[in-house]
């Protein structure tokens, strides 16, 4: 299977918009944790072009949302909730 430019671009275009939909929320949960529109991109590249470009896709949106809002309690937690879960 060859990767070609265009689906590092479109893997990156979905990381790209789930990152900015994980910032608008839908609802907001009483106990915490909130309901978004994020992981549609990632589905829809899984969806397209197969489910290693979805894994990649998500891993990212992840290790983005790592960077961008942090929320880490325990170390083996940045592994498991963020590009583990994502992907």
């Amino acid at each position: 299977m060859r990767i070609t430019t265009r689906d590092i671009v479109g893997v990156a275009i979905a990381a790209a918009l789930a990152t900015a939909l994980s910032f608008l929320r839908l609802f907001e949960l009483p106990q915490g944790g909130s309901i978004t529109l994020e992981l549609l991109p990632v589905f829809y590249i899984a969806f397209r072009h197969g489910a290693i470009h979805g894994i990649a896709a998500g891993a990212i949106s992840g290790i983005l949302q790592l960077i961008l809002r942090p929320f880490i309690v325990h170390p083996v937690q940045v592994l498991l909730d963020y590009p583990l879960a994502m992907a």
